[in-house]
């Protein structure tokens, strides 16, 4: 994409337009740029190779330009339609696409969270998992109290539930990912009170769905005695349950244990 230039879609009246001196390389939109046509500020940046962008002509109507690309084309689908929300799990997919920075998406994960938490609200399990997640991850990247009060894609609906709300309704799902980050919470201490007898309780359930990050832990948690008696031989067996599933922090603790 030529350096300098980020494309926009409105969500609302489907202008699309671009913001000139913007570094496609450094995005650093905490919010996004509001719709020149209608002010919204319900826009997503748009991410196009440089085949594409080097044709365009920021003095014509860029939606003509665009419509001739599948990858508008694809957009347009997804997000130009008179009920741009879609299903929980389409919200939920959006989200990851803006998280990991994927197909059409420019990597944004103050988007991505906006997306995550409008599934989270409908009830998706892996949506509210992602919420948690990320509002534990965002205490330590930004100035808290501040970051809350930015709209739209921030957590300006923190007061709907906290770190240990929203991993604790993934949970309720049966999430394994969600249980094993539940009890890395308490054996932890973040966000609850620290308690390694919980810790192991969350993760022996979240073993139970086949999760290789809380093998990992119980083998930690026997070798280091965190809430049980030490046993370096059950510590040795979830190690390499977790090593089978090529977990290298494991492999790494089976090699050194049987030394």
């Amino acid at each position: 994409m030529i350096r300098g230039i980020t494309l926009f879609i409105c969500t609302e009246c489907k202008k699309v337009f671009w913001a000139p001196d913007v570094e496609y390389d450094a995005m650093v939109y905490s919010v996004p740029m509001p719709c020149e046509r209608c002010g919204s500020i319900r826009t997503m940046p748009m991410k196009l190779d440089p085949f594409h962008s080097d044709k365009l002509n920021p003095n014509k109507p860029l939606e003509k330009q665009l419509c001739y690309y599948s990858i508008y084309e694809s957009i347009w689908k997804r997000i130009g339609r008179p009920d741009i929300d879609g299903t929980a799990d389409e919200q939920y997919r959006t989200g990851m696409m803006f998280l990991n920075g994927e197909a059409w998406s420019m990597r944004n994960s103050e988007v991505a969270f906006y997306w995550f938490m409008k599934a989270a609200k409908r009830g998706h399990a892996q949506a509210q998992y992602q919420v948690g997640a990320m509002l534990d991850r965002m205490r330590y990247r930004y100035k808290y109290d501040k970051y809350l009060e930015e709209p739209p894609f921030c957590c300006t609906s923190y007061a709907e539930g906290t770190v240990y709300q929203w991993i604790s309704k993934a949970v309720g799902q049966g999430l394994p990912e969600a249980m094993c980050y539940l009890g890395n919470m308490y054996r932890i201490g973040n966000s609850v009170e620290k308690g390694f007898e919980k810790a192991f309780e969350w993760h022996q359930k979240a073993i139970v769905s086949g999760c290789v990050e809380s093998e990992y832990a119980l083998g930690c948690m026997y070798e280091r005695g965190e809430g049980v008696q030490p046993d370096l031989q059950k510590a040795v067996r979830w190690y390499e349950e977790a090593a089978k599933q090529r977990h290298v922090k494991a492999q790494a603790a089976c090699r050194r244990l049987k030394e």
